[in-house]
């Protein structure tokens, strides 16, 4: 079985492994977001010395995380307060 570059994201109707690098960023395509199909892309990604993230459509974002952890975690919040989409990154010990 092929390793995760990082940890994936899991919503109540799927969990999603990102594709990609950490050192030029991960995709995370098709988020689950709600039982009716809707999804969004993410991708997250080193920013100098710090971790962003990014909705493909450009809706949302955030920048300055100190690791990828706390970026992905910003990430879910944000799914959470926009969608009522409960969303946590799942640690892949494949991914270290």
């Amino acid at each position: 079985m092929p390793q995760s570059p990082g940890p994936a994201l899991t919503t109540p109707w799927g969990t999603i492994i990102p594709t990609g690098s950490l050192t030029s960023g991960l995709t995370y395509a098709d988020i689950p977001l709600t039982p009716t199909g809707v999804t969004l892309t993410v991708r997250v990604y080193p920013d100098h010395t710090t971790w962003a993230w990014q909705a493909l459509d450009r809706t949302r974002g955030g920048t300055g995380f100190r690791s990828l952890e706390a970026a992905l975690t910003h990430l879910c919040q944000i799914l959470t307060q926009h969608f009522g989409t409960p969303c946590a990154p799942t640690h892949d010990v494949s991914c270290e």
